[in-house]
């Protein structure tokens, strides 16, 4: 990657340190995106991590710098994460420290779905339904050993309809609440994705998956970058070929998410919802991510209509799939149905544990002009 190390680009009353030059003038984080005083330092790819904490405590205290030190990145991405910093002391830091490729201030993200609230905790459904959407991707009928890693707002664990992994699950904002999902989204993901075929409830695109839940999002469906970035690390860390990471969440444009994306793909697919602005996604993050092994989905309704909501572009969007009221599991042994990219990428999520992706016909009315095609099985 072409970096400008430790360029300062000033903007309102935030400095970008050294954001690669390829990033769209246009796709820079709005002051309202921004966590204030908080910042995410990516470091060169060669850096030895191992005393990467006692180092960057080091070079705090050498350079003066205020803040403290919230997260280590050790795996595919390296790096850190500092909050209460100032700019200046972001500054000061960079040109302390050995390594560092760049700085960008930490920013926040959210959920990629609604809840339909007219079918949302519906109690358990006796006979077993084939979502809209399962069927029109052609799933079902999986026999493969992948692990889907849902990186978004937990997972019930106890839900029936769902094959959840407690060993590999982990919560990065909050330890004490381990795996609980107090605002459906994530456990609604992981249903799209493996609810199991077993003539109840609903059926995912590949019944019974193993799913590893990776808590990065609070029970308001809100987070930080910096927080995705720690559970995309983990995730990526312990990931294998044939497994895939989810992100059905997004904000504005981060180039760290992107990059920590990028670098979680070289260990499994990662699938990324295109994002819920109806803008262009090339200005969001993940949604903006381009790479070999990542996959970023826009949204149609049951009539292969492109969603209203959805973001567009082609690149970086790679397909479009189902992501209007789309039928799900929901804590504590209910269901309901969700709208949006976030129920878009676990389709395509499912599809990449059957390990055959195609595609059947194309997204109508793309604003973009050029129709995103729908992936099937």
């Amino acid at each position: 990657m072409n970096f400008r190390v430790k360029q300062c680009l000033l903007g309102a009353s935030l400095a970008v340190f050294s954001m690669v030059a390829s990033a769209p003038a246009s796709a820079q984080s709005n002051d309202y995106d921004i966590v204030p005083d908080s910042w995410i330092f990516v470091m060169q790819s060669d850096v030895n991590t191992m005393y990467l904490e006692g180092d960057v405590k080091k070079a705090m205290s050498k350079g003066k710098a205020k803040g403290k030190l919230k997260h280590v990145y050790k795996s595919r991405i390296k790096g850190f994460s500092v909050d209460g910093m100032s700019t200046k002391d972001a500054k000061i830091m960079a040109d302390t420290m050995d390594g560092v490729a760049y700085v960008v201030p930490n920013s926040y993200m959210q959920i990629m779905g609604t809840k339909n609230f007219s079918t949302a905790g519906k109690p358990a459904i006796g006979n077993q339904t084939v979502p809209w959407g399962v069927a029109r991707v052609n799933g079902g009928q999986y026999k493969g050993n992948g692990i889907a890693w849902v990186v978004d707002t937990g997972v019930d664990a106890r839900h029936p309809d769902l094959r959840v992994h407690k060993g590999k699950s982990k919560s990065i904002i909050d330890s004490s609440r381990g795996m609980t999902d107090g605002q459906g989204h994530g456990t609604h993901v992981a249903g799209i994705i493996g609810a199991k075929d077993d003539g109840t409830g609903v059926v995912g695109v590949a019944p019974g998956v193993t799913i590893a839940s990776v808590k990065v999002l609070d029970d308001n469906g809100k987070g930080t970058a910096d927080n995705i970035i720690a559970g995309l690390d983990y995730a990526a860390s312990r990931a294998r070929s044939g497994d895939v990471i989810n992100l059905s969440l997004g904000g504005g444009f981060n180039q760290a998410v992107n990059d920590a994306v990028l670098r979680a793909s070289a260990s499994a697919t990662v699938v990324v919802a295109a994002g819920n602005y109806r803008g262009d996604a090339r200005n969001y993050s993940p949604g903006s991510t381009e790479g070999d092994n990542v996959l970023t989905v826009s949204a149609i309704n049951s009539s292969d209509v492109f969603s209203s909501s959805s973001n567009f572009g082609n690149p970086p969007i790679d397909c479009a799939a189902p992501g209007v009221e789309i039928m799900s599991t929901l804590p504590g042994n209910t269901y309901g149905s969700f709208t949006g990219t976030s129920m878009a990428a676990p389709h395509v999520a499912g599809l990449v544990l059957k390990g055959n992706i195609s595609f059947d016909g194309v997204a109508a009315n793309d604003p973009d002009g050029n129709n995103d095609p729908i992936c099937v099985f």
